[in-house]
């Protein structure tokens, strides 16, 4: 696949962008050497329908925020996860490596569970399991339905084998996940064969998770086996053993992964020869390291130096790289806990709580951003869930749940890493590990500007349409026109500078009369999602006292203080035109008595004549000499290209504000025009001309203003207690740029009592995590 100059261009200016190990001759860029990661937060996870999720948001380049920027736009998406429906999409500008804002939940949405979730254009090169993103629930009252099966349990045990695989006589790590609400005191679990013959017992503990080394034969079943205090009993079968096949764990001891191999069967025994790739989380190439197996087991060890932070795959394959097996890692990033001070137990309502943030030199010295969170307590996932199996669909909900629940066992991370594994999914793995190089990419980072993307194909076959010229004028919020050439797959890519709020844009080929063609304009969101399966019900949703008082809050606080939604972009005609230099101005309104375009041409119009032949016309633009320039001048009506003459010269003359020529070569992007006529007509349908069928209008939506509500939410009317303050979250100010050893920052407290979270969480330069975290009681 090969891509326009413009794009290959921009593989020099990557090169001096990143600093990194880019190789900028020809087409050569290995899309390992720059990595892009998006963190983000949120002030809380449950929710009403009609409130505002405050969210921050954290860009790196190589876990690193020390060189130039590569995106300058992130992809916001709410999506219902029953449905993997987006209900919200936005995109937001970064600015300083850092973006933040606040959604507004729309009233209509149903009760249920929903991603949030943000990305760059070229992240989506990669895989969309790991954008980050946060796990909302939202409650919506009046959707009783769907609030009820929301709270519904699990109901079954989950058994899976590390390497998905159980092998006959040869000892198996096996991991079993029971729902934490099954699991009672006086329960006992046992592992028994068909004829119920106990082969061990078990202790699980309180999430729900266990792992054993189990040895089976092929000649028996087997089944765990839950037997309740009232003798009721559960057996759930463990997958069918093997007779053939090949098994791989690990085992992490100090800085290395101890990564084994062991083969079973007559049929395996024959393969010798194996790749091991170790890949990053966003599925690109590590490293690799070819196995040549002279028995049936083998052993290497693997770095963690090696390794990215957050999950790592360990992916067997084949000679003909056909994935066999798949094995996930996790490396936790370094947490470094911020100190809070001056911070009381208790406070009453409406008190003034006045708060210290102090700050080690060696975290100072990485230049960190904080967000700083005040929230009714039990509003977060963290303070609910013992069970893992919530994040277990998702590599990036899993990694952010690692990093803030640091008191989990190296064994327990273990577990759960196997219990992922069975959801990797190996067809999309064997997708990804294909990038060689930067043209083989689909997604070009959007550097300076939004991209607009396509295809061109036959309307007939469906065939895409190589080497066609598309030609895109934006019409409103700063004008501009754009040439692209599709390349072997009909594809072709846009960058739109400037654009503003929504605005219109048309798209049409330039040699439509060869068509007939038809353009499809890309999804600037990805439409992948996670398999999500089911999601455990957040616990916050029992406890039925918060939930009341959330609503209560809810319907005090929009009565007193309503949320809106900010303005709507609205399209503005703007007059400045990136073609708009060199060139002569006729005004139509300084001529009178013209009575058609062959006499306008004729006339008043030096530098442009026209040639008709068999009811057609060409153009001829003259230089200043009265010499021909050129026979093929670009003409634009109202910024739009036409490329029929004969629908210019048909117009009636009264339609017709206003000639501008440009007699000169013109250059714009990689394209270059032999002269360029410009129509301006005092109408707004484009003087009633009629485009051809395979051009299209669509509805271009540009990066949206969004306020970063630093401080917010203060009460309104500067805390008077005339009026009721009701809030859930009582302090929110996203990326706090630390620049002393101490902090201080203040909040007021509201009418509503109980306890209350002030988490702080933030990133050094380097990618280190910083947190910080206490509670307050208000009385």
């Amino acid at each position: 696949m090969k891509y326009p100059i413009f794009f290959r261009g921009i593989h020099f200016f990557l090169f001096f962008l990143v600093c990194l190990n880019l190789i900028a001759q020809t087409n050569d860029f290995n899309p390992n050497s720059v990595k892009e990661t998006i963190q983000i937060e949120t002030d809380r996870d449950l929710y009403f329908v009609g409130e505002n999720v405050f969210f921050s948001i954290s860009y790196f380049v190589n876990e690193s925020r020390l060189g130039p920027t590569i995106s300058q736009v992130v992809y916001l998406e709410l999506i219902n996860c029953r449905n993997n429906h987006p209900v919200v999409q936005k995109k937001i500008k970064v600015a300083d490596f850092k973006a933040s804002g606040a959604l507004l939940i729309p009233n209509s949405l149903p009760t249920g569970n929903y991603l949030m979730r943000a990305y760059t254009q070229y992240q989506r090169n990669f895989s969309a399991s790991n954008f980050r993103s946060r796990l909302l629930t939202i409650l919506n009252p009046e959707d009783r339905e769907n609030y009820l099966s929301l709270v519904a349990e699990p109901d079954s045990v989950e058994i899976v084998p590390e390497g998905n695989v159980l092998l006959d006589n040869i000892q198996n790590t096996v991991v079993i996940r029971v729902p934490t609400y099954w699991l009672a005191k006086d329960n006992s679990y046992q592992i028994v064969t068909g004829a119920s013959q106990i082969v061990d017992t078990l202790k699980i503990p309180q999430t729900g998770v266990t792992q054993i080394e189990f040895t089976g034969s092929r000649l028996q079943e087997y089944y765990f086996l839950m037997v309740k205090s009232n003798g009721d009993t559960l057996r759930t079968a463990f997958p069918e053993i093997q007779t053939e096949g090949i098994q791989t764990t690990t085992l992490q001891v100090g800085d290395n992964i101890t990564y084994s191999i062991q083969k079973v069967g007559s049929s395996v025994n024959t393969q010798s020869d194996f790749r091991l790739k170790v890949l990053g989380n966003d599925f690109y190439e590590l490293f690799t390291e070819d196995i040549e197996m002279s028995g049936n087991t083998f052993e290497t060890k693997v770095p963690t130096e090696r390794l990215v932070k957050g999950i790592n795959y360990l992916v067997l394959s084949d000679v003909s790289d056909s994935i066999l097996k798949i094995n996930s890692i996790f490396i936790p990033n370094v947490v470094s806990e911020i100190e809070l001070s001056g911070i009381i137990n208790t406070y009453s309502c409406r008190d003034t709580v006045k708060a210290q943030m102090r700050i080690d030199d060696y975290i100072l010295d990485q230049e960190p951003f904080v967000t700083i969170a005040v929230t009714k307590h039990k509003t977060k996932r963290q303070d609910h869930d013992s069970d893992l199996s919530l994040y277990l669909n998702s590599g990036s909900l899993l990694s952010d749940f690692f990093q803030y629940n640091t008191n989990l066992s190296q064994v327990v991370r273990n577990q759960t890493m196997v219990l992922f594994d069975k959801r990797v999914n190996r067809k999309q793995v064997a997708e990804k590990i294909k990038y060689a190089d930067f043209v083989g990419m689909k997604y070009i980072p959007e550097i300076y500007g939004l991209s607009m993307s396509g295809v061109i194909r036959s309307s007939e076959n469906k065939a895409p349409v190589a080497g066609q010229n598309i030609f895109a004028s934006v019409l409103f919020n700063n004008p501009q026109l754009h040439v692209s050439k599709s390349n072997e797959n009909g594809e072709f890519i846009f960058t739109l500078n400037n654009v503003k709020g929504v605005t219109k844009v048309f798209l049409c080929p330039e040699n439509s009369e060869k068509g007939p063609y038809e353009i499809l304009i890309s999804n600037p969101f990805s439409g992948e999602y996670p398999a999500w399966g089911e999601i455990p019900a957040f616990g916050a949703i029992s406890d039925t006292v918060l939930i009341n008082e959330m609503y209560r809050n809810l319907q005090i606080n929009t009565h007193f203080y309503p949320t809106t939604d900010p303005e709507p972009n609205v399209e503005v005609q703007r007059n400045s035109f990136n073609i708009d230099s060199n060139k002569s101005t006729i005004k139509l309104a300084d001529f009178v008595g013209l009575k058609n375009m062959e006499e306008l041409f004729t006339e008043i119009v030096p530098t442009v004549k026209y040639v008709k032949r068999d009811n057609s016309y060409a153009f001829a633009v003259f230089d200043e000499n009265g010499n021909v320039f050129s026979h093929n001048p670009l003409v634009l009506m109202d910024r739009i290209p036409v490329f029929d003459l004969s629908k210019i010269m048909e117009l009636d003359i009264s339609l017709v504000k206003m000639i501008e020529v440009i007699n000169t070569t013109y250059i714009l992007g990689e394209n270059t025009f032999q002269g360029v006529v410009m129509l301006s007509s005092n109408t707004s349908d484009f003087a009633g001309i009629e485009f051809p069928g395979s051009s299209v209008f669509v509805d271009f939506r540009s990066v949206e203003n969004i306020p970063n509500h630093a401080g917010y939410p203060s009460p309104i009317n500067g805390g008077d207690k005339h009026f009721p303050d009701f809030r859930t979250t009582l302090f929110w100010n996203p990326g706090i740029k630390l620049t002393g050893n101490l902090y201080d920052f203040s909040f007021l407290t509201s009418d509503d009592t109980g306890i209350y979270d002030v988490e702080i969480k933030g990133y050094t330069n380097t990618g280190e995590r910083i947190y910080g975290r206490t509670q307050i009681s208000v009385r």
